[in-house]
């Protein structure tokens, strides 16, 4: 920490010091976000080759004599391209200050991301062997792509920008529908190789049908018109050779030839895809994002570094604001000359508003994060006590909520209420 020398003041401190030091902070901020935002990139190449490479595996266990499953070995290589890819991005964050700009909790999610993906050479030398578990083998792949996918969830969660954290909640949305279609390949590919679907794995299907269907109406709420009209193009679509061979999976009458176990994974990676395309289009309007606010707030500190310049001596008084409560907050210059003092003065309205535009649309966005997750904590209240599927727990939290002409997160808080209540009486009983 430095000091002045002996008998020697320390320098006095003025407010434009203050002023641009909270640009430059801003500007800091920004500049972790765009390394966020490279990262999430990244993390998303990552996810698509493991979902490719999950899926290919679960044909392997299903039937190794299958034809597509000889593209596992190309597959694994993209996979081992994009984990490596991955640590550029990662060393760019600010690991020194994981404070600023909220990254502790984003690292600590990072940390759960990489520690899974050390599992995976272990998850491939396992699959390998005689007696291979597909179910397993399954949940481990996907056990990994969720800690992923949360690193992208705790960055839209923790972002302190309103446009960037609307960019990453779309992508975000996308992913994790690209994610349960990525499943449903995997489950179909397994059904059709073996010629058969047992019970759990047709009820795991209509889950993730039922999933891809809310991932998608988030994503189309969050997104501007040019990725709607690029969802729309691509996967929005429909395709009915896929709905035909989505039908039969459900109906649970799978066909004895062995050209269907190829034709579902042909289809449904083409629709794979074309999500995939949606998401680099998303990918890349974060990472626009990202650039355009660094460069508007390295623009606004140049535009202040100017007009914050030395003056003639006067003072005056200005009103700068009303406090919420109706009152005029008045500022005297004093000392400083009265152009710098106007200038600063208006630097500080303006920044005191861009704050407050900020707050408010910051607090909208992430109201709309937290009733995910509370919605999300409330279904698996009712999947746990009353052994439902997780569709089965949304539709019946919606019914409950239109019987009572309740939105779904006033009914939501209720039921996560009342286990609070008998949580407490438990422990007061014990």
């Amino acid at each position: 920490m430095s000091t002045s020398p002996v008998g020697h003041p320390p320098a006095r401190l003025r407010a434009q010091d203050f002023i641009l030091a909270s640009r430059q902070s801003e500007i800091a901020g920004l500049q972790q976000l765009l390394h966020t935002g490279e990262l999430v990139t990244a993390v998303s190449a990552l996810v698509h080759c493991l979902q490719r490479e999950r899926g290919l595996s679960n044909i392997l266990l299903s039937n190794r004599a299958s034809p597509p499953a000889r593209g596992l070995p190309h597959a694994l290589t993209d996979t081992d391209a994009a984990l490596a890819a991955l640590h550029l991005p990662l060393a760019q964050l600010d690991r020194a200050h994981p404070q600023a700009g909220n990254l502790s909790r984003l690292f600590n999610r990072v940390a759960g991301a990489l520690h899974a993906l050390e599992e995976l050479a272990a998850l491939r030398e396992a699959n390998r062997g005689p007696t291979a578990d597909r179910a397993a083998s399954m949940r481990r792949y996907s056990d990994i792509i969720a800690r992923l996918l949360g690193v992208v969830f705790e960055a839209a969660d923790g972002c302190g920008n309103p446009a960037i954290s609307r960019a990453l909640i779309v992508l975000f949305s996308v992913m994790q529908g690209k994610e349960l279609a990525g499943q449903e390949r995997a489950i179909g590919a397994a059904g059709f190789a073996a010629g058969t679907l047992d019970d759990d794995a047709h009820r795991q299907l209509l889950d993730l049908i039922d999933g891809q269907e809310r991932c998608a109406q988030t994503f189309l709420t969050f997104a501007g018109p040019a990725l709607q009209a690029a969802w729309h193009a691509g996967p929005g679509q429909g395709n009915p050779a896929f709905e035909r061979l989505r039908r039969i999976l459900c109906a649970g009458r799978l066909p004895p030839e062995g050209d269907a176990v190829q034709a579902w994974f042909d289809i449904t990676s083409a629709r794979i895809d074309a999500i995939r395309g949606v998401e680099d289009h998303a990918a890349a309007a974060l990472n626009a994002c990202c650039r355009a606010a660094l460069a508007g707030a390295q623009q606004a500190l140049a535009a202040q570094q100017l007009s914050l310049a030395p003056a003639e001596e006067a003072g005056y008084t200005v009103l700068l604001a009303t406090t919420p409560g109706g009152e005029e907050a008045r500022y005297s210059t004093g000392p400083l000359g009265a152009p710098l003092g106007r200038a600063i003065l208006d630097v500080i309205q303006q920044q005191a508003q861009h704050l407050q535009q900020l707050s408010a649309e910051l607090t909208t966005l992430r109201a709309s994060l937290s009733e995910r997750r509370e919605i999300e904590r409330a279904k698996a209240l009712l999947m746990q006590h009353r052994g439902l599927s997780e569709p089965e727990a949304h539709k019946a939290l919606r019914s409950l909520a239109m019987a009572q002409n309740k939105k779904l997160i006033e009914i939501a808080h209720a039921l996560l209420a009342v286990e609070t209540v008998l949580a407490v009486r438990g422990e007061d009983a014990r």
